[in-house]
C-alpha cells in the first residue's frame, strides 16, 4: 500500500487530479520523488489522446496549451509569471 500512498502524494503535491487523503510522512515521501513523473506522463498521454482526435488544428493546438493547465493545476505556469 504504500506505494499507491506514495503516488498519491505525488500526485496531491504536482497535480489538479483528486486523490484520496494520506499523511505526508516521512514513510509515505521517502520515495516520492521516483512518482513525480507519472504526473508528466499522465500530461502525455492526454496529448496523445488529443492528437489523435479528428480536430481542426486550432482545437487540437487549444488541448496542447490546456491540457497541462488542467492536470497541474496551472503550478508551473505560476512559477513562470514569478519570474
Amino acid at each position: 500500500m504504500t506505494v499507491l500512498q506514495t503516488i498519491a502524494v505525488a500526485f496531491a503535491m504536482f497535480s489538479a487530479v483528486p486523490v484520496p487523503q494520506f499523511d505526508w510522512n516521512e514513510k509515505n515521501m521517502r520515495y516520492s520523488l521516483c512518482a513525480f513523473p507519472l504526473v508528466g506522463v499522465l500530461c502525455g498521454v492526454l496529448w496523445c489522446v488529443c492528437a489523435s482526435l479528428p480536430l481542426p488544428a486550432m482545437v487540437r493546438a487549444a488541448g496542447f496549451c490546456l491540457i497541462p493547465i488542467w492536470v497541474t493545476g496551472g503550478i508551473h505556469l505560476d512559477g513562470y509569471a514569478d519570474t
